[in-house]
């Protein structure tokens, strides 16, 4: 490390180096923002810190992401491109809250267009973070813990879950600062981050609204949902 010390010297060098090590996965146009730094001095001193292998990029289809070398694992980088975007954030948060939801109650809750919300599960299915579950004559099964849930869904809908909920939640966690930017969101996960409940993860769950009921009041505060009263 003593070598990567003198490289970060430079104190604009260090200042880019530690900010990244606090937020993981931001892009250049975020970094010039958020450090107020032109985005070619910026650019200048990214390149060379790729360079001498300080950080590493990664491209999430849009935009080179940034990361501090050996800091984060590949499917943490990953992740973390997918946390940042907002509509897969809310996605996520949902089904951390509900352990299972439909197209169609993901669409009505987030207010989102029922095709925005296919796109962005299409993508976490691609992404390994979400996996369709099959239920079973009102039964759902969890391999890990053999954990049953009672749940029925409408003829042909298909329901989807996390598929490793406390890796994900502990990757929130981890990055908790970095990724709620609106504080509503923050609030959101706060609630989620207090439950005991949800934190020993309960091999067998009977009713998602006992278990976060004040939880979900507040999410439909946040998400207003025009069907529910």
């Amino acid at each position: 490390m003593k070598k990567n010390t003198n490289i970060l010297n430079l104190g604009i060098r260090s200042k880019i180096f530690n900010y990244i090590l606090k937020n993981p996965g931001l892009h250049q146009r975020e970094l010039s923002r958020e450090l107020n730094i032109p985005k070619t001095t910026l650019r200048y001193h990214l390149q060379f810190l790729l360079k001498v292998e300080v950080i590493v990029s990664k491209f999430d289809g849009k935009n080179l992401c940034f990361f501090i070398s050996n800091k984060v694992s590949n499917i943490d980088k990953n992740h973390l491109n997918i946390l940042r975007n907002k509509v897969d954030l809310k996605i996520i948060l949902c089904l951390l809250i509900h352990i299972v939801g439909s197209r169609n109650l993901l669409s009505s809750e987030l207010e989102q267009h029922p095709n925005t919300i296919s796109y962005h599960l299409k993508k976490l299915r691609k992404e390994v973070i979400i996996e369709v579950v099959h239920v079973n004559n009102g039964l759902l099964y969890r391999k890990k813990n053999r954990g049953v849930m009672m749940y029925n869904p409408n003829i042909n809908e298909v329901i989807y879950r996390l598929k490793n909920p406390p890796d994900i939640y502990n990757l929130i966690l981890t990055h908790y600062k970095s990724l709620f930017k609106e504080k509503i969101l923050s609030e959101v996960f706060y609630l989620l981050k207090e439950s005991d409940e949800f934190g020993s993860l309960p091999s067998k769950i009977t009713a998602t609204n006992s278990r976060f009921g004040i939880i979900i009041d507040f999410f439909y505060d946040v998400f207003p949902n025009p069907y529910h009263v």
